[in-house]
């Protein structure tokens, strides 16, 4: 069982909430008309990088998914209750499965339902229903889904806030980057996205 990323995140926060944020300048340069013109950012492919390391940091510690993106779970088989391990989900596109005959088929979503989005996201049948059998052998039931937050603005400032701090904290100490201190979460942060941690599935 396990998470595949089919479309990845869109991104929690703007290049320019992170410029803001650390009180950076952008450069301007005269054209030809001696009209002046925006020059990109000297450090603008870090800052997108620690942008992105930043939102994945955030996420790994709560358990969210923060931006919105497209994910496929893999499991053996159907079940009661299927936990899709991450929220909040926004919803289900898709329930494929392979056959007892090894013929992948789709499973019309008059046979399941999404129950508990924004906390505990799971698939169970609706009143009536049964899953269908399905070939034994490993990954047989595939699950597509969008997971986190739409807009952008609707994720909780606290979770914003903590990925802007930590951009700058990977900003300020660039020059001493290592693999202990880009898996760690300050105090700081800590206390911003302390009530969003999920536990379990």
């Amino acid at each position: 069982m396990g998470l595949e990323i089919i479309t990845p995140p869109a991104g929690a926060i703007e290049l320019e909430d992170v410029i803001q944020h650390l009180n950076l300048i952008t450069p301007v340069v005269p054209d030809l008309y001696d009209e002046p013109q925006p020059e990109p950012l000297p450090d603008e492919d870090l800052l997108l990088l620690y942008m992105q390391a930043a939102e994945t940091k955030i996420e790994n510690r709560t358990g969210l998914a923060l931006s919105e993106r497209t994910l496929r779970l893999r499991c053996d088989a159907f079940a009661r209750s299927i936990a899709l391990h991450v929220a909040p989900v926004i919803a289900v596109t898709a329930v494929k499965y392979l056959d007892v005959n090894g013929d992948e088929q789709t499973l019309p979503d008059t046979v399941y339902a999404l129950v508990g989005k924004e906390d505990a996201p799971r698939l169970v049948l609706k009143p009536g229903q049964a899953w269908p059998s399905t070939w034994d052998i490993g990954g047989a039931v595939s699950i597509e889904f969008r997971a986190g937050w739409e807009d952008p603005e609707d994720i909780p400032a606290p979770l914003r806030i903590a990925i802007l701090q930590t951009v700058a904290a990977m900003y300020e100490f660039r020059e001493e980057i290592s693999e202990a201190r880009t898996s760690e979460v300050t105090a700081g942060v800590w206390s911003l996205i302390a009530d969003y941690v999920r536990w379990g599935g």
